[in-house]
């Protein structure tokens, strides 16, 4: 995958009720574009969106607030 950081963003949010993570979007305005669900220790728990289209599944991710942006 080709990552662009022209306009990448990360994003806080909680996964499965309880559990809190970060959404992590390598290119906001790609067509296409995959967003990684990680853990606070930085492990990848997931990928959504993408050229295979991901879904979230079992996640369940919500309470989603942008915490960067570069542009």
């Amino acid at each position: 995958m080709t990552e662009s950081a022209e306009h990448c963003s990360v994003s806080k949010c909680n996964y499965q009720t309880v559990n809190e993570g970060f959404l992590i979007s390598f290119c906001d305005d790609c067509p296409d574009n995959m967003v990684s669900l990680a853990d606070c220790t930085g492990n990848t728990l997931c990928n959504i969106g993408g050229y295979a289209g991901f879904q979230d599944t079992i996640y369940n991710i919500e309470n989603i607030e942008v915490i960067f942006k570069n542009y």
